[in-house]
């Protein structure tokens, strides 16, 4: 049985972390508070979208200890790793998903056996899983140009990466919104 409608929202956080000199840092934040202004304002109609009970702002991290202290606060569901190697964020992506935060890691995805960089790969709520040549990821991954990228005057390219955004965060903020407030159940048998 789901839980009742509550009369507010639920307010999310985003963490995007990263180092304070990471080229492109600026055009990150700037992508991804304009993505979370479509999901926070554009609510009906098909698509990605948050649910009409749920916001999420952004914050912006430089340090892992910071997203380690902030992922027992209920208020976090979504940590957005950008401009570190995987090594040094399988900690981070362990403790975030034993507090239901999801993780994902915006990162340089080398093209698979026939060229192509994957946009993005979602793990469906698996710690760790196998991608094409037996690679491990830690989490749900995104190329990392997609918000690092200068911004342009393309508005078409700019567009396909404010999607590639929505998709993440919106995946991100409401799996993270369905752990916490209605979670699996497992069958009686």
């Amino acid at each position: 049985m789901r839980q009742p409608k509550p009369e507010k929202p639920y307010k999310y956080k985003v963490i995007l972390l990263m180092p304070e000199n990471l080229k492109g840092a600026k055009n990150a934040e700037t992508l991804l508070q304009q993505a979370l202004e479509v999901l926070n304002t554009h609510r009906l109609g098909p698509g990605f979208r948050f649910s009409d009970d749920v916001v999420a702002a952004l914050e912006v991290a430089h340090d892992k200890e910071t997203v380690l202290r902030r992922a027992r606060e209920k208020d976090l569901a979504l940590v957005i790793a950008c401009g570190f190697p995987q090594e040094e964020l399988t900690r981070l992506a362990h403790n975030c998903r034993s507090y239901q935060v999801q993780f994902c890691h915006a990162r340089e995805i080398p093209p698979d056996d026939h060229g192509v960089n994957a946009r993005f790969i979602w793990t469906h709520g698996k710690d760790l899983v196998k991608a094409p040549g037996g690679r491990e990821i830690i989490g749900h991954e995104i190329e990392q140009t997609i918000f690092t990228n200068a911004i342009s005057d393309d508005h078409e390219e700019f567009q396909s990466r404010i999607f590639g955004a929505i998709q993440i965060l919106a995946m991100g903020v409401m799996s993270a919104h369905s752990f916490k407030h209605d979670p699996p159940r497992r069958s009686q048998g």
